[in-house]
């Protein structure tokens, strides 16, 4: 079986959305992480 693990942050500075998407897979064969850094959103 595999295993996926994700982890979203997120924060509200001066008018904008700051998030981190991070996630990892896990199999008994492979295993692969990426992670994205920092996206900005202004509302």
């Amino acid at each position: 079986m595999s295993k996926i693990v994700v982890i979203i942050v997120a924060s509200y500075e001066e008018g904008e959305i700051k998030y981190m998407i991070w996630y990892k897979i896990e199999t008994n064969l492979l295993e692969k992480s990426k992670r994205f850094v920092y996206y900005r959103t202004k509302i």
